[in-house]
Parts: structure tokens; sequence; C-alpha cells
């Protein structure tokens, strides 16, 4: 093996080892804190949220403030938002006495603000959790043609389990990612209780 070789073998196991002896968050019983993620979202429509806007985003964001209570189990609250569009070259807009075909615009937003519980399937440097988050969901839907916008704006349920790694590379610093399955449980013209599947990438510190 080369002397490069050997050198970053050297650095890999030493990694391994700082890594391996690092505490992760709410890792023991004595353990109190708290954990401020900030992330980038991508999401992807399902259902009929698909068929209204089309391709995968990548304008979201996404806020996690977690307060350890217990070894391994936290809770806190969990902020979201996610911004879907698409233009159509002819595409209809349904309206109570005529359908509209034309060139189209269509935009769908949402915030949600959740109540979350998550537990760390085990302690250290790499840290598997699984949790579920419940609370509110704000929508605001638009469709627009030539001289006609069509607007809706509604609250609703939010509910969505998750699943993701934090990684701590440097005491109380871990790069977090997140997967969530998202539902908004209301009627948001045209189409009821959107879903989305919501990737989370950024930092926590705790």
């Amino acid at each position: 093996m080369s002397r490069i070789g050997r050198l970053a073998s050297l650095a890999v196991l030493l990694g391994a080892a700082s890594a391996a002896r690092a505490e992760g968050f709410a890792e023991a019983s004595y353990q109190s804190g708290r954990l401020i993620s900030v992330a980038w979202e991508a999401g992807r429509p399902l259902g009929n949220l698909r068929d209204f806007t089309g391709a995968t985003t990548a304008w979201g964001t996404h806020f996690d403030l977690r307060l350890a209570v217990a070894r391994r189990l936290s809770v806190g609250l969990a902020a979201s938002w996610s911004w879907y569009s698409r233009s159509l070259s002819a595409g209809t807009i349904e309206l109570p006495a005529a359908t509209l075909t034309g060139p189209v615009y269509r935009r769908a937003q949402f915030l949600t603000l959740r109540a979350a519980a998550h537990w760390y399937l085990t302690g250290g440097a790499v840290q598997p959790f699984v949790g579920l988050g419940a609370g509110g969901a704000w929508g605001d839907t638009l469709q627009e043609a030539p001289g006609l916008a069509v607007r809706s704006r509604r609250y609703g349920v939010g509910v969505d389990p998750e699943g993701g790694l934090l990684v701590t590379f440097r005491p109380g610093v871990a790069l977090f990612l997140q997967a969530r399955y998202q539902l908004a449980s209301n009627r948001f013209t045209p189409f009821r209780n959107p879903t989305w599947l919501a990737l989370d990438a950024g930092l926590a510190v705790y």
C-alpha cells in the first residue's frame, strides 16, 4: 500500500474511533437538553396533488425544536413550508358554470406546524430515529389563466410519520437527514387531502 493510502486508512480509522466515542442526542437518562435543526426540504407530490402540480420541488424549508424527556426520547415542535408550481401550455380550469381551456399556471404552497415525538433507536454518533407529528396545516392554491385567477386558502389537520438519521461529526453538532409522509386533511380547490413525501437535509445543534 502506498504512503498516501496508509495515511488515508489511518485517517478513516481515527475518524471512526472518534465517532464511536461521541455521544448522541438524548443518549442517556441523565441527559437533558434541546436539539434545534434547520433543513432544506425537497418534496414529491403524491396523489391528486401530483395531478395538480406535477414534478418534484426543491423549494422548501423545515425547522425542528426537540426536548429530550427520557433516554432516547424527545418531544417538541416542527414546522415546514413547501412550494409546488407548474405551467401548462394547454390546461383546464373548472368553474361552476364553465370550463376554461388554455395556458394555465398552477401553484400550491403549504405551511405546517406540528407537535412531534421521536424515538432514537441507538446512541452514539449515528442515531436512526422514528417519529410522529400532528398539528395544523395551511394551504394556498392558485390557478391562473389570462384574465382569470382562481385561488383557495384553507386550514386543516396535518399528520406525518417520520424517519431519519442524526450523524454527529463533532460534539453537539450533527448532520440532520429526515423523510416525512405528510398528509393535510381538508379540501384545497380543486382537490382534497393533499399528500406529499418530504426529504429534509440540514444541520442540528444540541
